[in-house]
């Protein structure tokens, strides 16, 4: 993946005429579900070093208990994160922002809302919704069953595009009235309390029952039911809204993920982002002068939701090795030679945060721990431990 953007000629300017030495840089990591759930049973020798030497001298400097559930929770701390305002989270407008990373030659215009295709499964009397990633739709699939929807649908100026498999969108014929739920805060759940509200929700409703039954009779679900696969009986609406460039934090340096609602935000507001996996990240790391690199990984929570333990631990070992050169760099390599200062927050998404402070404040950390009741700890182990005795 390329690096979008790069630091400000203003930014570099301002941190050469200050030097290094008197500004710091922190490190924000935004990781739901890290930490994952009070009982859940985790293989005992699971390997994290990068997690755990970055963790071995931090502090759980706060923990707030979210009333919240913890799918909603996720999606407030990352508007938080990011810096953006009440009534943005209150419409939470998503969908144009993924798909200016899902489709990088949309041309920005019109109505969108994310229309993901999903499994709907009878339990008892109500419906269970699980989301693309337990489907592995093919690509031919997709397309298929985009024709067929835009074929229908096409006297009511609908359109769907479907730029990644697993992520669909909805192109209305104008702004509609729909108060919606993120996917993330109903996959694995049932959809009693949860269905698109509103003025315009009774139409919609209507429509997506019928998508849901031109989905059934589809070919594609036809040989799916052969194969023994779940369908692919519905789509989930939400996150409606138009595109805008947004204000993000004014600390906001640089934005690290692969998720793209973050990647999205990120680019709306003019912050560069990249990944973990580019080898340029280092050479942005050393020309960041001040401010907040924030890092957000989404996947622990969202395997969490779907009940998923053998991927949640597959994902906390890949966003290990991910952090493992970063944290190296940051800790012990150039980024801590070169004078550079690095404060760490990790935020698990749940109101628990676990701070590293840099070089000059370390000296600070017994007396922080012995008279305002930070707790330090020893690893990724001992930091869920300490988070899960508060709840």
């Amino acid at each position: 993946m390329l690096i979008m953007a790069a630091m400000s000629a203003s930014s570099f300017s301002r941190a050469t005429r200050k030097g290094f030495a008197d500004v710091e840089v922190t490190i924000e990591l935004l990781i739901p579900g890290l930490f994952g759930l009070p009982g859940l049973p985790l293989v005992a020798d699971l390997p994290t070093p990068a997690l755990d030497h970055l963790l071995a001298n931090a502090r759980l400097a706060s923990q707030s208990v979210v009333a919240a559930q913890a799918s909603t929770a996720d999606l407030n701390a990352l508007n938080t994160a990011f810096g953006l305002d009440a009534a943005f989270a209150e419409v939470w407008p998503t969908a144009p922002y993924c798909l200016s990373v899902d489709d990088p030659n949309w041309d920005g215009e019109g109505f969108w809302l994310h229309a993901d295709p999903v499994h709907l499964r009878p339990d008892r009397d109500q419906l269970r919704l699980f989301d693309s990633r337990t489907l592995g739709i093919a690509p031919g699939e997709a397309r298929v069953l985009i024709a067929e929807l835009n074929a229908h649908f096409s006297a009511d100026g609908i359109l769907l595009h479907a730029p990644v498999p697993g992520r669909w969108y909805l192109r209305a014929p104008g702004p509609v009235a729909l108060r919606t739920r993120p996917l993330r805060a109903v996959m694995g759940g049932t959809l009693a309390d949860v269905m698109p509200s509103g003025g315009d929700a009774g139409r919609w409703n209507a429509l997506m029952n019928e998508a849901q039954m031109l989905m059934y009779q589809s070919p594609v679900n036809q040989a799916r039911a052969e194969a023994r696969r779940a369908a692919i009986n519905g789509l989930w609406l939400s996150g409606a809204g138009e595109f805008a460039s947004l204000e993000l934090a004014p600390d906001l340096e640089l934005v690290i993920g692969n998720d793209p609602l973050v990647l999205g935000l990120a680019r709306a507001g003019g912050v560069p982002t990249a990944s973990l996996t580019d080898s340029g990240l280092p050479e942005l790391m050393a020309n960041t002068p001040s401010g907040r690199v924030l890092l957000v990984d989404m996947e622990l929570g969202d395997a969490l939701r779907r009940g998923d333990l053998p991927g949640w631990e597959a994902a906390l070992q890949q966003l290990d090795r991910g952090l493992a050169p970063l944290v190296a760099w940051v800790l012990d390599g150039p980024g801590h030679r070169r004078g550079q200062r690095f404060s760490v927050h990790l935020h698990d998404g749940s109101g628990a945060t676990w701070i590293r402070p840099s070089g000059w404040t370390g000296h600070l950390s017994h007396w922080l721990g012995r008279h305002l009741g930070w707790r330090r700890s020893g690893g990724l182990a001992a930091a869920r431990a300490a988070v899960h005795r508060r709840h």
